[in-house]
C-alpha cells in the first residue's frame, strides 16, 4: 500500500528542504564542516555522493522561499525548488514510509533540473 499526503507530510518535506537549502547555500565554511553539518539530512548514498563537495563552488548564500512539489500517486517522493540569484534550485527528497523522515536525495543546481 502507498503512501498518502496529508498537509503534515507536505509541511515536513517543505520543512526539511529549507533546512537542507539553508545548510547547502553556504560557500563559506570549510568541506568538513558543510558534509557534517548536511550529513543528518541525507539519504546515505547521498552523503557519499557529496562527501567530496567543495563548498566554494556553491554559487548561492540565499535563496527564495520553497515550493513544494508532489505526486499525489507517490508519497514517498518529492521536489522542492527555491529561487535564488543564479537560477532555480531543486531538492530531492524521499522518504520510506509516512512515518519515516524526509531525506535530501540530491540537490539540482540551475540547469540541472
Amino acid at each position: 500500500m502507498g503512501v498518502a499526503w496529508d498537509t503534515a507530510s507536505k509541511t515536513a518535506a517543505l520543512d526539511l528542504a529549507t533546512r537542507a537549502m539553508t545548510l547547502y547555500a553556504r560557500p563559506e565554511v570549510s568541506a568538513q564542516a558543510w558534509i557534517a553539518d548536511l550529513r543528518a539530512l541525507l539519504t546515505p548514498q547521498a552523503a557519499q555522493d557529496y562527501t567530496d563537495v567543495d563548498p566554494s563552488t556553491i554559487a548561492i548564500t540565499s535563496f527564495g522561499p520553497g515550493e513544494l512539489i508532489v505526486d499525489q500517486a507517490n508519497g514517498y517522493a518529492a521536489k522542492a525548488r527555491f529561487g535564488s540569484p543564479a537560477g532555480p534550485y531543486g531538492v530531492a527528497l524521499h522518504r520510506n514510509g509516512a512515518d519515516q523522515a524526509w531525506k535530501v536525495v540530491r540537490f539540482n543546481v540551475p540547469g540541472s533540473q
